[in-house]
């Protein structure tokens, strides 16, 4: 691994109402945010591999949550997700990073409780053979997507937050005659039930849920 890896992390700022509403609408926004805030910050942990810099991508909304994080971990670098849906955002960042010098790039979400840095390594280590690599997600989704020497045109036209999305993926993929290689599939937080199967697995993330939300699980 070189310098010139990123590891991108697209989050938000975990206020209520603003991230993970769909639990939220059954534990209430402010207990959801604070869970939230737990995935981020336990991403961020795990982003922090040898030799690679960790890049956090924040809507414009929240940059002053960046600046605020930055106080915190100066290592941390903050860049804007800019495009009007994820695809182009994602893209732009990828592009953005490959521009700045970057050879390899992964870019994971920060709400999968499941991700390792093992996870990490596997997928840097994919781009032996391939430059495209995926770590697919249970909702039909992916939780890791990266890319080396260049940023591939694979993100236009796809369904995003749906569960053909990573098969839809595949097929442009498959179009453009582009190889890619896939990690393990893991599951992200979405809802209650994934939350509660998290809870029941024996997952790397130690979240610690505030009273009401363990109440409503018991």
């Amino acid at each position: 691994m070189s310098s010139s890896t990123s590891i991108l992390i697209f989050g938000r700022a975990p206020k209520a109402g603003h991230v993970k509403t769909r639990l939220g609408q059954v534990v209430g926004m402010a207990e959801a945010a604070d869970v939230y805030a737990q995935l981020l910050a336990y991403t961020l942990r795990t982003a922090s591999l040898q030799a690679t810099q960790r890049v956090l991508y924040l809507p414009k909304e929240d940059q002053e949550f960046g600046a605020a994080l930055l106080h915190i971990d100066p290592s941390l670098l903050i860049g804007l997700q800019e495009g009007d849906d994820l695809g182009e955002r994602m893209d732009r960042a990828f592009r953005e990073r490959f521009a700045l010098g970057d050879e390899k790039v992964l870019l994971v979400g920060s709400d999968c409780p499941y991700l390792t840095q093992q996870h990490l390594l596997d997928a840097l280590r994919r781009f032996a053979s391939c430059d495209v690599v995926f770590g697919p997600s249970g909702d039909g989704g992916y939780y890791l997507v990266g890319q080396r020497s260049q940023a591939h045109p694979i993100f236009s036209g796809i369904p995003w937050s749906s569960p053909q999305t990573w098969l839809q993926t595949k097929k442009c993929l498959a179009l453009q005659k582009i190889p890619y290689a896939t990690i393990s599939p893991l599951d992200d937080i979405d809802d209650l039930p994934s939350l509660r199967r998290y809870l029941q697995s024996d997952g790397p993330c130690p979240l610690i849920l505030p009273p009401t939300l363990r109440n409503l699980l018991h």
